[in-house]
């Protein structure tokens, strides 16, 4: 905004624009930290989902697994298919939709995920991600 433009305002609006400015400011800056954070393998939007796509796609489904109420249920979402599908894409979409909710998300694939898990379970040290890897999704080698 010009000089010229700001002299046309009164100051409340000039201040109501200034603080709009600030807040998009800072919560485009949270989204981003969130989806570095987030490590996502694919730039996969919820709004880039084809549904015609012969995958077996349910709408219903992905649009309530998009609202994230599983999330806040602690429920836990596997998704799977054959190969080359786009269950990564899809799963990084789902993501993608959660950081823009505020939530902070990890991309980590299945077998990253387990075998991190058996480390850690094995060797009693914290993960190395500092995170914490919850007890229901423990994986255990068969030796």
């Amino acid at each position: 905004m010009t000089d010229l433009e700001a002299a046309g305002l009164q100051h409340s609006e000039w201040l109501a624009m200034l603080l709009d400015r600030e807040v998009a400011y800072r919560q485009d800056k949270r989204m981003g930290a969130r989806l570095r954070h987030a490590k996502l393998r694919h730039q996969a939007a919820p709004e880039d989902i084809d549904y015609r796509a012969p995958r077996g796609l349910d709408r219903h489904l992905v649009q309530e697994l998009l609202k994230g109420s599983w999330l806040e249920a602690h429920e836990n979402l596997i998704i799977s298919g054959p190969t080359g599908v786009g269950k990564s894409w899809l799963g990084c979409a789902i993501a993608h939709k959660a950081c823009r909710d505020n939530r902070s998300v990890l991309y980590v694939r299945a077998p990253k995920l387990f075998d991190d898990q058996s480390k850690t379970k094995l060797s009693k040290e914290p993960p190395q991600r500092g995170g914490i890897i919850p007890e229901h999704m423990a994986a255990y080698r068969n030796e």
